[in-house]
């Protein structure tokens, strides 16, 4: 029951995974979530260390994408200031823009990992379309709408679980 939960790898954020890491797990397509994934929760802009990162990841060869549960106005300015395409109000888990930013990628869903910061939208959502899905910890988890923090705390016993079960839990390897 709580594997459709589990995230196949944990990070303290994006920046932390390496391009050739990836495409030894056979990630070719990299989606983002933005709030507090890529940037803070409202703000307009990116965190300063992506653009780096970005630069490392698309040298490799893998393509990026935005799949956002936020509006369409955001998201698209995220997508235009990283110079990639943007999928506006997702409705995660909904696997449906998920789906359609690999499509649009070129990666089958087996081939693209999902990386974000809850684990009721980003990660539930990836496991459900058949992709790798990536928890980094929240960029900053007390500056969030009070819905979000209460996921929080009910996500925070299942990462505890999922790490307590050693370091590949079955089926991730916790990188924290």
């Amino acid at each position: 029951m709580l594997e459709k939960f589990r995230p196949s790898l944990f990070v303290d954020r994006a920046s932390s995974l390496q391009a050739d890491r990836m495409k030894s797990l056979g990630i070719r397509g990299l989606i983002l979530d933005i709030d507090n994934t890529i940037a803070q929760s409202g703000r307009s802009r990116p965190e300063p260390w992506l653009q780096d990162w970005l630069a490392e990841i698309r040298q490799a060869g893998i393509q990026t994408s935005i799949v956002s549960n936020s509006g369409a106005k955001r998201s698209a300015r995220f997508g235009e200031l990283l110079g990639m395409p943007a999928f506006a109000r997702a409705g995660k888990p909904s696997v449906r823009r998920l789906l359609e930013a690999a499509a649009c990628m070129g990666t089958p869903p087996e081939n693209t990992a999902v990386i974000g910061d809850q684990i009721f939208t980003d990660i539930w959502g990836a496991n459900r379309a058949g992709m790798k899905s990536i928890r980094v910890k929240p960029v900053r988890p007390w500056r969030e709408p009070v819905q979000v923090m209460f996921k929080r705390l009910l996500e925070w016993p299942l990462c505890l679980y999922f790490r307590s079960r050693g370091k590949t839990g079955g089926k991730g390897e916790d990188l924290y």
